[in-house]
This record gives structure tokens, sequence and C-alpha cells, in this order.
């Protein structure tokens, strides 16, 4: 079998470089990757955007329509991969990342997240499924993220617990970024699954 390929997801307001750019460190030598680009524009500066996201006071709030399409699209690429794929998202690609991989988990060899948050008001329409049990899902968040709370996160990963995944967890003092540290635990994590026949 093919080795699996990244599927690297930018946040809002970024683009395919800078995602690529954030887990480069991370990623073993000679991992595949494909970088798909968000279908919205967002900003002055070429950034995209995966879905419409409205900030109030108790949190930001997805556009779900848009939500539901990228994730629609993003399913539709994998399913013309000829080779399982890993998603990797950081901060909204997170967010896709994550609802793509519960919709489908039989695409997917696992699902990274770096700063991002699970769609609470998603999980309705993702329900569990035996495909879910023991897949590797690795999520790092900065305790002082600006983006994207901590208690959010916290939020997300109690909530996956009604998947039975395999949860890894790397936490660690920065904002809304992938520093060394929890880069490196992301190349361990990823080396392990790799190397998992």
């Amino acid at each position: 079998m093919s080795p699996p390929l990244a599927l690297i997801l930018h946040g809002l307001g970024h683009d395919p470089a800078t995602a690529v750019a954030t887990f480069a460190p991370a990623l073993p030598p000679a991992m595949p990757l494909l970088a798909p680009a968000g279908a919205l524009p967002f900003g002055e500066n070429g950034g995209r955007a995966w879905f419409g996201v409205t900030f109030i006071d108790g949190g930001p709030v997805a556009d779900a329509a848009q939500e539901a399409a990228s994730r629609a699209d993003l399913i539709a690429l994998a399913e013309a991969l000829d080779r399982p794929a890993l998603l990797l998202g950081f901060g909204q690609g997170g967010v896709i990342a994550l609802t793509a991989f519960l919709a489908r988990p039989d695409l997917f060899a696992g699902c990274a997240v770096a700063g991002g948050r699970l769609l609470l008001e998603a999980l309705p329409g993702l329900p569990p499924m035996p495909a879910h049990r023991g897949k590797p899902v690795f999520w790092a968040h900065g305790r002082s993220d600006p983006a994207i709370a901590f208690a959010a996160a916290q939020a997300g990963r109690a909530a996956l617990a009604a998947y039975d995944v395999s949860l890894a967890i790397v936490d660690h003092d920065g904002g809304h970024d992938l520093p060394r540290t929890a880069a490196d635990g992301l190349r361990d994590w990823l080396d392990q699954l790799v190397q998992t026949p």
C-alpha cells in the first residue's frame, strides 16, 4: 500500500504556502503532501477561508452552509486520491479537518489539528461510527491562544470521547501557532502512524 499523503489545510486568511510552512518541521522526510486552498477569499492580501465566521461575545460562529460545502469538497478530493490521506489542519483548517474526518473516517488514516476547534453545533449530523474507533487524532493547542480559546479546544477534545478515537494531546505555552515543542510531538505522532502497518 502507498504511504499516506499529508492533506494540509490552512487557517483563516492564510494560504496553502503558509500551511505547508507551518507543518513542514513536523513532516517525515519524503512524505507526499497536497495543500488545497479554501474556496472563499478573505482579507486584502490574497488569504483564503474555508467558511465565513461571525465573531460575537460568545465566540466565533461558523457559516454552516459554507462549512458543509467545504467539507464536501475536501471529502471529494480525498475520494479521488490513489492513497490514504492524513489530515493536518491549522486554525480554521483544523476545524474543517475535524468535521471531514468525523464525517468520513474510512477515508482518512488520521487527523492532526493545531490551534483548531471542533464545531460542536455540527455534531448532530456527524454521529459516532464503528470506523471512528481507535483512529488516531493529534491535537496541539496554545494555552494563550488569542484566536481560538484554549477552553474551546478542551471542549472539543471532551466531545471527541463519544467517537472513541485515539487522541494524542500536546498543550503548549504559546498562542495561535505551532511552536517547536508541539511540532516535535506531531513529528513523533506522524512517524509512529506512518510506520504502523
